[in-house]
């Protein structure tokens, strides 16, 4: 009897794991507030008063986006075989709703994430460029721009970090991302002096 309790309990929790898996991602809550919020947002864009309101509301519906394109990474399915996992039509849709309200999220198949574009923070730098949140601004949308695809570690790659970084630090020196862009900037410097010492020195003109 006792065996026959563990079978049962085994095969329910087994259920519950494939039910969980194959729950519909668009009426997950988080998803669903979010969208909705994301949608509020749209509308004080449209009604704005001031280009400083409409700033204020890109903003925000940004930083909505990228946690929607967080959770929706949280929602993708998993693969027992270690292979990458695949974006479901659900997860497809709520990109979808999320390109109606002025936000396009994308699929990276590198990165095996969800990320939203920085569309907001560029309209908040256009709008209102020496605004309050004007360094979460060109943090998010110039130096921390989502992409997808590898560093590769070559000279060029580490000299347009350094510039991007150093101009973050001339532009905004007390931005609670300084810390960050230091840090980055001595690890881009730290790497192009190792690329540099890698590569092969010129031969010396012979007499």
């Amino acid at each position: 009897m006792r065996k026959l309790l563990i079978f049962v309990f085994i095969t329910f929790g087994a259920m519950s794991f494939a039910i969980a898996e194959t729950q519909d991602a668009t009426k997950d809550p988080h998803v669903v507030a979010l969208l909705k919020e994301m949608a509020g947002l749209q509308g004080q864009i449209n009604s704005a008063q001031n280009q400083q309101a409409k700033a204020e509301a890109w903003l925000d519906l940004n930083r909505k986006a990228d946690a929607l394109a967080k959770r929706m990474t949280e929602l993708l399915p998993r693969a027992e075989n270690s292979a990458p996992p695949t974006p479901t039509a659900e997860l497809n849709q709520i990109a979808e709703k999320s390109q109606a309200l002025g936000m396009s999220i994308a699929y990276c198949e590198i990165g095996t994430d969800f990320a939203a574009s920085f569309a907001g923070y560029h309209n908040y730098l256009q709008l209102w460029p020496n605004g309050p949140n004007a360094d979460e601004a060109y943090w998010k949308s110039k130096v921390e721009a989502n992409g997808c695809g590898d560093f590769e570690g070559t000279v060029e790659e580490y000299q347009q970090g350094i510039a991007m970084y150093s101009e973050f630090l001339k532009r905004y020196p007390s931005s609670s991302y300084a810390a960050q862009a230091r840090s980055q900037l001595e690890a881009y410097q730290a790497g192009l002096r190792e690329q540099q010492n890698q590569q092969p020195k010129p031969a010396s003109p012979q007499n």
